[in-house]
Protein backbone atom coordinates (compact mmCIF):
# COMPACT_ATOMS: atom_id res chain seq x y z
CA UNK A 1 0.00 0.00 0.00
CA UNK A 2 3.02 2.31 -0.14
CA UNK A 3 1.97 5.27 -2.24
CA UNK A 4 -1.42 3.61 -2.72
CA UNK A 5 -4.48 5.75 -3.12
CA UNK A 6 -7.67 4.59 -1.45
CA UNK A 7 -10.29 6.05 -3.77
CA UNK A 8 -13.95 6.40 -2.81
CA UNK A 9 -16.18 4.65 -5.38
CA UNK A 10 -19.31 6.72 -4.78
CA UNK A 11 -20.85 4.03 -2.53
CA UNK A 12 -20.48 4.42 1.23
CA UNK A 13 -18.49 1.65 2.95
CA UNK A 14 -17.46 0.27 -0.42
CA UNK A 15 -14.61 -1.90 0.93
CA UNK A 16 -12.06 0.35 -0.80
CA UNK A 17 -10.97 2.47 2.17
CA UNK A 18 -7.83 2.30 4.28
CA UNK A 19 -9.50 0.88 7.41
CA UNK A 20 -11.02 -1.95 5.36
CA UNK A 21 -7.62 -2.59 3.80
CA UNK A 22 -6.04 -2.84 7.25
CA UNK A 23 -8.89 -5.06 8.51
CA UNK A 24 -8.36 -7.53 5.64
CA UNK A 25 -4.55 -7.46 5.76
CA UNK A 26 -4.44 -5.87 2.33
CA UNK A 27 -7.22 -8.05 0.93
CA UNK A 28 -5.41 -11.28 1.82
CA UNK A 29 -7.64 -12.34 4.73
CA UNK A 30 -11.21 -12.25 5.96
CA UNK A 31 -12.25 -8.97 7.57
CA UNK A 32 -11.35 -8.70 11.27
CA UNK A 33 -12.08 -5.65 13.38
CA UNK A 34 -8.77 -3.73 13.25
CA UNK A 35 -9.24 -2.26 16.75
CA UNK A 36 -9.66 -5.73 18.27
CA UNK A 37 -6.61 -6.95 16.35
CA UNK A 38 -4.59 -3.93 17.61
CA UNK A 39 -3.85 -2.95 14.02
CA UNK A 40 -5.21 0.52 14.82
CA UNK A 41 -5.59 2.25 18.17
CA UNK A 42 -9.09 3.41 19.06
CA UNK A 43 -9.66 5.64 22.10
CA UNK A 44 -12.41 8.01 23.16
CA UNK A 45 -14.83 9.25 25.73
CA UNK A 46 -16.82 6.72 27.75
CA UNK A 47 -18.77 4.31 25.54
CA UNK A 48 -22.00 2.46 26.47
CA UNK A 49 -20.95 -0.70 24.62
CA UNK A 50 -17.80 -1.85 22.87
CA UNK A 51 -16.04 1.17 21.34
CA UNK A 52 -14.56 -1.03 18.60
CA UNK A 53 -18.02 -1.03 16.96
CA UNK A 54 -17.03 2.45 15.67
CA UNK A 55 -14.92 0.71 13.00
CA UNK A 56 -17.07 -2.39 12.56
CA UNK A 57 -17.88 -3.86 9.18
CA UNK A 58 -21.60 -4.25 9.88
CA UNK A 59 -24.15 -1.82 11.35
CA UNK A 60 -24.45 -2.24 15.13
CA UNK A 61 -25.92 -0.43 18.09
CA UNK A 62 -23.01 1.76 19.12
CA UNK A 63 -23.13 4.76 21.43
CA UNK A 64 -21.03 6.87 23.72
CA UNK A 65 -22.33 7.78 27.14
CA UNK A 66 -24.46 10.91 27.16
CA UNK A 67 -21.76 13.44 28.03
CA UNK A 68 -21.02 16.75 26.33
CA UNK A 69 -18.10 16.64 23.92
CA UNK A 70 -18.27 12.88 23.20
CA UNK A 71 -15.48 11.77 20.89
CA UNK A 72 -13.40 8.93 19.49
CA UNK A 73 -9.90 8.92 18.09
CA UNK A 74 -8.22 6.51 15.70
CA UNK A 75 -4.45 6.14 15.31
CA UNK A 76 -3.12 4.43 12.19
CA UNK A 77 -0.43 1.72 12.42
CA UNK A 78 3.13 2.87 13.08
CA UNK A 79 4.72 4.42 9.98
CA UNK A 80 1.37 4.63 8.10
CA UNK A 81 0.43 8.17 7.12
CA UNK A 82 -2.66 9.26 5.20
CA UNK A 83 -3.21 12.34 3.08
CA UNK A 84 -7.01 12.31 3.56
CA UNK A 85 -9.49 13.05 0.79
CA UNK A 86 -12.74 11.65 2.26
CA UNK A 87 -14.21 9.96 5.29
CA UNK A 88 -17.36 7.89 5.79
CA UNK A 89 -19.63 7.63 8.82
CA UNK A 90 -22.44 5.26 9.74
CA UNK A 91 -25.12 6.16 12.30
CA UNK A 92 -25.08 3.64 15.16
CA UNK A 93 -28.75 2.95 15.81
CA UNK A 94 -31.78 1.11 14.42
CA UNK A 95 -33.73 4.37 14.17
CA UNK A 96 -32.97 7.96 13.24
CA UNK A 97 -32.97 8.83 16.93
CA UNK A 98 -29.85 10.44 18.37
CA UNK A 99 -28.28 11.09 14.96
CA UNK A 100 -25.22 13.32 14.90
CA UNK A 101 -26.00 16.91 14.01
CA UNK A 102 -22.95 19.04 14.78
CA UNK A 103 -19.47 17.52 14.82
CA UNK A 104 -15.99 17.94 13.46
CA UNK A 105 -13.31 15.65 12.10
CA UNK A 106 -9.83 16.53 13.34
CA UNK A 107 -6.46 15.30 12.16
CA UNK A 108 -3.01 15.28 13.73
CA UNK A 109 0.50 14.24 12.79
CA UNK A 110 1.61 13.71 16.39
CA UNK A 111 -1.60 13.19 18.41
CA UNK A 112 -0.95 16.46 20.28
CA UNK A 113 -1.71 19.31 17.87
CA UNK A 114 -5.02 18.92 16.03
CA UNK A 115 -6.45 20.68 12.96
CA UNK A 116 -10.06 20.70 11.84
CA UNK A 117 -10.43 18.77 8.60
CA UNK A 118 -14.20 19.23 8.29
CA UNK A 119 -16.86 20.82 10.46
CA UNK A 120 -20.59 20.04 10.36
CA UNK A 121 -23.30 22.30 11.78
CA UNK A 122 -26.88 20.98 12.05
CA UNK A 123 -26.07 18.37 9.39
CA UNK A 124 -29.04 16.00 8.93
CA UNK A 125 -27.34 13.62 6.49
CA UNK A 126 -27.06 10.78 9.04
CA UNK A 127 -30.79 10.69 9.84
CA UNK A 128 -32.20 7.21 9.43
CA UNK A 129 -31.59 3.66 10.50
CA UNK A 130 -27.81 3.07 10.23
CA UNK A 131 -27.66 5.94 7.73
CA UNK A 132 -24.32 6.43 5.99
CA UNK A 133 -22.60 9.33 4.30
CA UNK A 134 -19.18 10.09 2.88
CA UNK A 135 -17.71 13.58 3.15
CA UNK A 136 -14.91 15.29 1.24
CA UNK A 137 -11.85 16.52 3.14
CA UNK A 138 -9.29 18.98 1.82
CA UNK A 139 -5.96 18.92 3.64
CA UNK A 140 -2.45 19.18 2.26
CA UNK A 141 -0.41 17.15 4.80
CA UNK A 142 -0.34 13.47 5.71
CA UNK A 143 -1.66 12.52 9.17
CA UNK A 144 -1.64 9.49 11.52
CA UNK A 145 -4.33 10.47 14.03
CA UNK A 146 -8.02 11.18 13.36
CA UNK A 147 -10.61 12.31 15.88
CA UNK A 148 -14.37 12.82 15.63
CA UNK A 149 -15.92 15.17 18.22
CA UNK A 150 -19.54 16.09 18.90
CA UNK A 151 -19.98 19.85 19.08
CA UNK A 152 -23.59 19.99 20.27
CA UNK A 153 -26.56 17.76 21.07
CA UNK A 154 -27.76 15.13 18.61
CA UNK A 155 -31.19 14.90 16.93
CA UNK A 156 -32.75 13.66 20.22
CA UNK A 157 -31.23 16.62 22.11
CA UNK A 158 -28.77 14.53 24.13
CA UNK A 159 -25.00 14.02 23.99
CA UNK A 160 -24.83 10.38 22.85
CA UNK A 161 -22.52 9.92 19.90
CA UNK A 162 -23.97 7.04 17.88
CA UNK A 163 -21.46 5.82 15.30
CA UNK A 164 -21.08 2.27 14.01
CA UNK A 165 -18.86 2.83 11.02
CA UNK A 166 -15.88 5.00 10.15
CA UNK A 167 -13.72 4.80 7.03
CA UNK A 168 -10.88 6.88 5.59
CA UNK A 169 -9.83 7.51 1.98
CA UNK A 170 -6.77 9.17 0.51
CA UNK A 171 -3.12 8.58 -0.32
CA UNK A 172 -0.94 6.45 1.98
CA UNK A 173 2.73 6.98 2.81
CA UNK A 174 5.06 4.84 4.92
CA UNK A 175 6.56 7.70 6.92
CA UNK A 176 5.67 11.33 7.16
CA UNK A 177 6.36 12.60 3.61
CA UNK A 178 7.21 16.07 4.96
CA UNK A 179 9.80 14.67 7.40
CA UNK A 180 11.16 12.26 4.78
CA UNK A 181 12.08 15.03 2.34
Amino acid sequence: AVGATFQYSGKDFDGLGLIHYIATHGGRAAWENPALQHAITLTGSRWRNDRHYVVDLHPRLSSSSAQPGSWFSLTLPKFVWLLPTRYSLRHGHTSAGSSLRSWRLLGSADGEEWVTLRRHENDKSLDGRYATRTFAVAYSSALRHFRLEMLDVNSSHNHEMRVSGFELYGEVFLDNPVRAM
